[in-house]
């Protein structure tokens, strides 16, 4: 495997494991029946961004595998994965 496929793999199956975790918080809060929970912006946050992101990963997964554009594909997929950590940190609460 290439790096491209590596970085490629591993931001995409964080970003889709937040993905099935999120919709397991949404899942839970909707079950406990708290008013005015889930609001638009718990799901967006918690389900909607990490779709867009392995939707991203993909699309330059993809265009990696052009010649053409093999420098600028990476560096967004290094810019996905990294975009990770800080996204977690509000995802957790902070802790």
């Amino acid at each position: 495997m290439k790096a491209k496929e590596v970085i490629a793999l591993v931001s995409g199956a964080l970003w889709a494991g937040l993905i099935v975790s999120g919709v397991r918080i949404i899942g839970s809060a909707t079950a406990q029946g708290i008013p005015g929970s889930p609001n638009e912006g718990q799901v967006q946050y918690y389900v909607y961004i990490p779709v867009v992101m392995v939707c991203l990963v993909t699309a330059t997964y993809l265009l990696s595998r052009r010649v053409r554009f093999i420098c600028a594909a990476l560096f967004v997929q290094v810019s996905l994965f990294l975009a990770l950590f800080p996204y977690i940190l509000f995802y957790t609460g902070g802790m």
